[in-house]
């Protein structure tokens, strides 16, 4: 539901910080094969799940979800607020986790035991903006609980703005 702006995302976190190439698992980059998803979530260092509306309800979201808690990933939740997928209530991905759906591979319902709801346990969901202050400030946080806090501060910089002439600051 969020492809684009996923992307966009992910763009943006190469660009902000080259290190993390590679580091983070994105299925948008690719149409994997099942067992290439299982791989690049084990592979991978951080796995960012980005909340848009739904996505706790597609069976292939709920598999790599249940990978990165078993192979013991650093989950980060990125929670996009003003876009047309945004979910306003954040019980609505508890309810979510709760509902059933069939399962990804072999159209049984998704009965695995791991719990996709212990994500929000321990991870805090970052707020996501459109905006490019707001989605700096989103992009440094993100950056931060990776580690990369140079990075981060990069992003925190105050952007000069030019003021209309005439205009001046009291």
């Amino acid at each position: 539901t969020g492809g684009p702006d996923i992307m966009l995302l992910h763009k943006l976190i190469e660009r902000a910080c080259p290190p993390l190439k590679g580091k983070l698992w994105w299925d948008k980059d690719q149409t994997p094969t099942t067992e290439q998803m299982r791989l690049g979530v084990k592979r991978c260092t951080y796995f960012v799940l980005y909340l848009s509306g739904g996505v706790l309800l597609r069976p292939f979201v709920r598999m790599e979800i249940r990978w990165a808690i078993h192979y013991r990933k650093k989950i980060r939740l990125v929670w996009p607020q003003d876009t047309e997928h945004a979910v306003v209530r954040f019980q609505d991905f508890f309810d979510d986790c709760a509902k059933p759906v069939q399962g990804a591979v072999s159209g049984q319902p998704d009965t695995d035991e791991i719990d996709i709801s212990q994500i929000f346990t321990n991870n805090v969901a970052i707020p996501y903006y459109k905006d490019e202050m707001f989605r700096n400030v989103s992009l440094a946080i993100l950056l931060e609980q990776c580690g990369f806090r140079d990075e981060a501060a990069t992003l925190r910089r105050p952007m000069a703005v030019k003021l209309p002439e005439g205009l001046k600051v009291q």
